[in-house]
């Protein structure tokens, strides 16, 4: 396996709600906004990218620090919006909504956007980036188990933020 940072063809990361939060708790406050200009360069690179609906819970959530001012910003999106069927296939795959809750969340949008590139750009390394890694069952599994299940490449916050600094763009 490459190592963080060590490719010629960088992959097409897909941000989940909970790395751009965590971010704040895994970069010192000095460092945050020189990292959200990295990022910012790496989303116009195309290499970097989330669902709609991960902005949303962010802007939602009313959260005035730096990763929720940065996201509020970012209006360019390089990964396209995920297809219902694709959708479907998630959902098939792993129970990534609490059928309780009020609102619509990111995660199998996260990971349907994950799994379009990766049979859209078959030749192209795809990873989620996501601290959900606790199944809530009966409520709801982590998007780590609907990676596993599906064969995706998943990244913890703490090796997003490495792979992001030592990426060459």
């Amino acid at each position: 396996m490459t190592a963080i940072g060590d490719e010629r063809d960088p992959p097409a990361v897909v941000l989940d709600t909970s790395v751009v939060i965590n971010l704040k708790k895994n970069l010192k406050v000095t460092d945050q906004w020189g990292f959200f200009e990295r990022l910012t360069i790496l989303v116009a690179h195309g290499l970097v990218g989330w669902p709609r609906y991960v902005r949303k819970e962010i802007i939602d959530a009313r959260h005035p620090d730096a990763p929720g001012a940065w996201i509020a910003g970012q209006n360019a999106q390089p990964f396209p919006e995920p297809a219902f069927a694709t959708l479907a296939e998630v959902l098939g795959a792993a129970q990534l909504v609490d059928a309780e809750a009020e609102d619509e969340v990111a995660d199998p949008y996260v990971v349907a956007m994950g799994l379009e590139l990766r049979v859209s750009q078959p030749e192209r390394r795809v990873v989620i980036a996501s601290d959900d890694v606790v199944d809530r069952m009966p409520q709801k599994e982590s998007i780590a188990t609907a990676c596993e299940r599906l064969s995706l490449e998943r990244w913890s916050c703490h090796e997003f933020i490495e792979w992001a600094q030592s990426v060459h763009v």
